[in-house]
């Protein structure tokens, strides 16, 4: 049957279209499958952004957790960096398993996290021996592969989406082609075959220009089964799912957006950190140059231990450290800082400071360092005050366990200050040097000290060498007269000759053993020292009366000013040092020539005995050493005058003790005159209560209380000589018997036979009234003048002493001897009287009511009633 045009039309058209529709249906099939293949590859870079940035953190996560473990080495921090480095080795397993081909950033982000988290599995075991540092260049890896990867995941998700709309955009134009194309053909068809067509092409046209437009609405239905309805309802579809991908991109978009913001702080995170670790590192160099600094500044001071040394190398090295032209060490010496080494200055322009004034003083007296800081043209007169202009100064104390052993100054002459990192640098160089200098003060005071135990040792053996000399001269000749006068009697002369030999060599070796003792006792503190009220011409002359004895070619005169008054000393001590001073003068005097003793008012309270010579003098480098004891000048001239060096240093002892001083005034080869003081006494010397106390009224007449017979002899013949009336008795019931006769004064030894001894006969004497105000002067071989002192006795005599002493012993007190003391009754009765009666009693007075004449009265002039 054959078709009719119209029929053929619709026919074709109707082939047209229904080909078109296939067109648009596949094109539309094609179309929703690359819209899938858009969306897998937008969902795939999503999800490798979220797995790529929990990586990031875990990585991270893991290295922070370890470099706390290795700093503070908690068990809670190895815990978290396991299950971080878990965690971001799952999240690099999702990321092997999502990943496309040929993606490297995703291989290298593989190779560098997975030898990261390796060589962390190799090293967490053994975390003591991890460097920090390659720990932290490892994370900053690993940070960074994670960054590059995130970064071209998001390009590639853009390219995906972009994708996506160039995709849709075509699909659309082709849609929109064939639409027309459809529209064209239903219009020129529909014309011819119905009218209901185009009214459904029109809706459709519409709902596809609202699409265009932006405005997703659906296009009413079709109420036909033909071609244009399923194409209705295809687009309808079509916008719905355009509608969903549209809602599921924002969403992607909104939440690729905030990874982002969160990626983008997380980079800023590890950006601020690597900054840190930056500082860290540069902060660590300062460190390491500074210590280096020190260590290379410590090994220069080490490498000298004199003290002299110290100072320049320290000094100098402290101005190269602080790049300074000016500066000055200084040393705290006798309460002063004094200059030990300068630089840029000249030392005679630089003199000591005080610690309590000036910068230096300052610095020094508060133990901190001081800058200052000169204006232009400004003299720094409390500065270093050199010649040169300074512009800035840094006062550096040096510190020792909080003790300040010196200063360093170092000064700038150009504009540069000091920085606050430069004073602490210095500061620190500032300890180690008074480290090293207390170490050079320790060397030098260990070093003089060593050097003293030499000087003590060649003293001791120079002592040794003299002792012996000295003690076997005299016994030598001793010995040897003594023998002559044994085998040979000789003739009176030589007798007389040799006896005066053997008197003048014993009392050489008793002066010499005296010596030996008294030093000993002086050092050890117990050498007694009895002082009264002494005139001093007798003393002075009877020391030049002996010793003109001893050399007849000195001229020994004695000058006393007229009218001096007594002084308040122990006479026995002031004998001693006179000896030993003219004996000196003697000595020292071999050729002879006049020796002036000399004695006149020194002040209001003093009076001062001068013993001058012409003879060898005193070099000038001996002087501060003249009263060491044991001390003698190391010249051959005088090593042939002998001696034991002790004799000065006696004398200062004992000059100290009495309240006096001692010097002297010498020139080589013109002879010495040595001078001391001694205070006066308060009052006036009383006169002699006993002129004449012997039996027959001539001579005053002694008691002598001796049993050894020799030296009964030798006192009787002293005292007899010097024209005292003796009497010597040898026990105590004698010297009891005899004391009941009053006389003058008694000479009693302590060890003597019979019932009681002589401490008997002393406590006795003192019980009795009648005999209690007689002086008693004690004559023994022991030394016990404290305890005869408490008895009351009036002077102490230790044997063996020479007749000139026990005569001026005696002398001595018979003129202070005590008398009758008068107290009246009324005094007596009062407060404090019982003291004075009692010290009174004990240095031997009898103290009495008013009902005599008596010898002194004692008045209280403030007494209450004035009954006085």
């Amino acid at each position: 049957m054959r078709k009719s045009i119209k029929h053929k039309i619709m026919l074709g058209y109707t082939g047209v279209i229904l080909a078109m529709t296939l067109i648009i249906i596949g094109t539309h099939l094609y179309f929703n499958a690359n819209l899938r293949q858009a969306r897998a590859k937008a969902d795939h870079y999503s999800n490798s952004q979220i797995y790529g940035a929990k990586l990031a953190v875990h990585i991270s996560g893991a290295g922070v957790a370890l470099s706390n473990y290795l700093a503070s080495r908690d068990r809670q921090q190895l815990q978290l960096f396991f299950e971080n480095q878990k965690k971001a080795r799952q999240d690099l397993e999702a990321l092997k398993q999502s990943r496309v081909k040929n993606d490297r950033t995703l291989d290298e982000l593989e190779r560098t996290v997975g030898s990261f988290l390796d060589y962390l599995d190799r090293t967490a075991m053994n975390s003591d021996e991890m460097p920090r540092a390659q720990l932290d260049l490892g994370l900053a890896a690993s940070l960074k592969a994670c960054s590059l990867f995130l970064n071209h995941s998001d390009g590639m998700q853009q390219r995906a989406a972009g994708l996506f709309a160039k995709r849709f955009q075509q699909s659309f134009y082709i849609t929109l082609v064939f639409v027309f194309l459809v529209a064209l053909g239903a219009l020129l068809g529909g014309y011819l075959i119905t009218h209901g067509m185009t009214a459904s092409l029109r809706r459709l046209m519409k709902g596809i220009r609202s699409v265009s437009a932006g405005q997703f609405q659906p296009v009413e239905a079709v109420n036909s089964e033909d071609e244009v309805a399923e194409l209705v309802t295809a687009f309808n579809r079509m916008i719905q799912t355009i509608e969903k991908n549209e809602l599921e991109l924002q969403e992607k978009n909104e939440e690729l957006l905030a990874q982002g913001e969160e990626l983008s702080a997380q980079n800023e995170e590890i950006l601020a950190q690597q900054d840190e670790l930056n500082q860290a590192l540069t902060n660590l160099t300062r460190q390491e140059e500074l210590l280096s600094g020190l260590y290379q500044f410590s090994q220069r001071l080490t490498r000298t231990i004199e003290l002299d040394g110290l100072v320049q190398v320290a000094l100098r090295g402290l101005l190269e450290e602080a790049r300074a032209e000016v500066g000055a060490f200084l040393l705290y010496e006798h309460n002063a800082l004094e200059p030990k080494a300068v630089v840029g200055l000249e030392r005679l322009e630089l003199p000591g400071f005080r610690t309590d004034e000036g910068l230096a003083g300052r610095a020094f007296s508060e133990k901190k360092s001081l800058t200052v800081k000169y204006g232009e043209g400004q003299l720094q007169t409390r500065g270093l005050r050199g010649p040169v202009q300074m512009a800035h100064e840094i006062y550096l104390p040096l510190l020792f366990n909080d003790k300040a052993l010196g200063l360093i100054v170092v000064g700038r002459t150009g504009p540069r200050e000091f920085t606050a990192e430069e004073q602490k640098r210095l500061g620190s160089l500032a300890d180690q040097v008074a480290v090293a200098l207390r170490n050079a003060l320790a060397h030098l005071e260990i070093y003089q000290t060593l050097k003293k135990l030499q000087e003590v040792d060649q003293l001791k053996s120079e002592l040794i060498n003299t002792v012996s000399h000295e003690l076997r001269t005299p016994l030598a000749s001793v010995l040897g007269f003594a023998e002559l006068l044994l085998k040979k009697p000789p003739g009176e002369a030589k007798a007389q000759k040799y006896i005066a030999t053997i008197y003048h060599e014993s009392q050489r070796l008793t002066n010499l053993i005296n010596n030996f003792l008294d030093l000993q006792r002086i050092e050890n503190g117990r050498l007694d020292f009895t002082k009264k009220s002494v005139d001093l011409e007798p003393l002075l002359q009877s020391s030049a009366e002996i010793y003109r004895k001893q050399s007849q070619a000195h001229a020994i005169t004695v000058e006393v000013e007229t009218g001096l008054p007594p002084v308040l000393t122990d006479p026995d001590r002031v004998l001693q040092i006179i000896g030993n001073l003219l004996s000196n003068a003697i000595k020292y005097s071999p050729q002879g020539g006049p020796i002036r003793l000399k004695a006149i008012r020194r002040g209001a309270a003093s009076v001062q005995v001068s013993v001058a010579d012409q003879g060898l003098g005193i070099p000038k480098e001996a002087r501060d050493q003249i009263f060491k004891p044991f001390y003698r000048v190391d010249n051959s001239e005088r090593r042939q005058i002998g001696g034991t060096g002790l004799g000065l240093a006696i004398c200062r002892r004992m000059v100290e003790i009495l309240g006096g001083e001692i010097w002297f005034e010498s020139e080589p080869g013109k002879g010495s005159v040595f001078h001391f003081t001694l205070p006066l006494a308060e009052s006036p010397a009383a006169s002699p209560l006993h002129a004449n106390g012997g039996k027959d009224g001539l001579a005053p007449w002694i008691l002598v209380v001796e049993d050894d017979p020799a030296m009964a002899e030798f006192i009787e013949e002293s005292l007899q000589a010097s024209g005292y009336a003796t009497t010597t008795v040898s026990n105590g019931p004698e010297a009891m018997a005899a004391l009941q006769q009053k006389p003058v004064a008694v000479i009693l030894d302590l060890i003597i036979p019979g019932p009681f001894d002589g401490w008997e006969i002393l406590r006795r004497l003192k019980q009795d009234a009648a005999t209690q105000g007689i002086p008693v002067i004690i004559s023994s071989c022991l030394d016990q003048r404290e305890e005869g002192l408490k008895l009351g006795v009036a002077d102490y005599l230790v044997k063996p002493f020479s007749p000139d002493k026990l005569v001026t012993k005696l002398k001595t007190v018979i003129q202070l001897s005590p008398g009758v003391l008068g107290l009246p009754e009324s005094c007596r009765l009062a407060d404090g009287a019982e003291a004075v009666v009692e010290l009174l009693e004990k240095k031997g007075f009898v103290v009495k009511d008013v009902q005599k004449e008596p010898d002194l009265l004692v008045i209280d002039l403030d007494h209450p009633e004035r009954t006085a």
